[in-house]
């Protein structure tokens, strides 16, 4: 993605940001969510900014990103919801910005 001059990430339900730390250590400004506390904060501890935050609240975002980052956090959501949540999604996504969903 460096090669497209995309410089930031939104991740989904970040975890305790592994993932996070190698986006930003691969010169990315990252910005993760996750819904519950305790991963917010190991998150934040690696100096990732990181907010308490669940995908249904989405809109609260003022933010937009040039790529969105979700693993393993979408399978939560119920089939009839999926279809806000991408919604959610993809009105924080610059135009033409890809999402990586595992």
């Amino acid at each position: 993605m460096n090669n497209e001059q995309r410089k930031t990430i939104r991740e989904i339900g970040c975890g305790a940001g592994w993932d996070a730390q190698f986006f930003q250590d691969q010169a990315f400004s990252v910005f993760a969510i996750d819904n519950t506390p305790t991963m917010v904060t190991l998150t934040s501890n690696r100096g990732i900014p990181a907010r308490v935050l669940d995908c249904y609240e989405l809109d609260q975002i003022s933010e937009t990103f040039d790529a969105v980052y979700t693993m393993n956090c979408l399978l939560h959501i119920p089939k009839k919801d999926i279809g806000r949540i991408f919604g959610l999604i993809s009105s924080r996504l610059n135009e033409e910005g890809p999402m990586y969903l595992g």
